[in-house]
């Protein structure tokens, strides 16, 4: 996991109280619509183990935009990966290593 890429991206974190879940917002101004990139127009959903839930997905059918990779901003290490669903929306899986929102 040696790349490092960097983009400008506003993002609104929901936390739920007593829910356990984040919802993420997120908006790319430089936004390519045809999913090519893993843009951020899309669902994300915070999972305590990634490699499970992007096996849960690719069975049932989503495919795969980027793997699992390890991002960092500011105080938060995760790590991401996207997919697409079944009506082509972009989802995104998000396991927080370090820090939280």
């Amino acid at each position: 996991m040696g790349n490092t890429t960097e983009a400008e991206t506003y993002i609104a974190l929901l936390r739920f109280p007593s829910q356990g879940f984040n919802l993420e917002i997120a908006a790319n101004p430089n936004l390519e619509a045809d999913n090519s990139n893993a843009n951020y127009t899309h669902l994300g959903i915070d999972v305590m183990d990634i490699e499970t839930a992007s096996e849960r997905l690719l069975k049932a059918g989503a495919i795969p935009v980027r793997p699992i990779t390890l991002v960092e901003a500011n105080d938060i290490k995760a790590k991401t990966a996207f997919f697409t669903g079944p009506n082509g929306e972009t989802l995104e899986l998000m396991q927080i290593i370090e820090g939280e929102f």
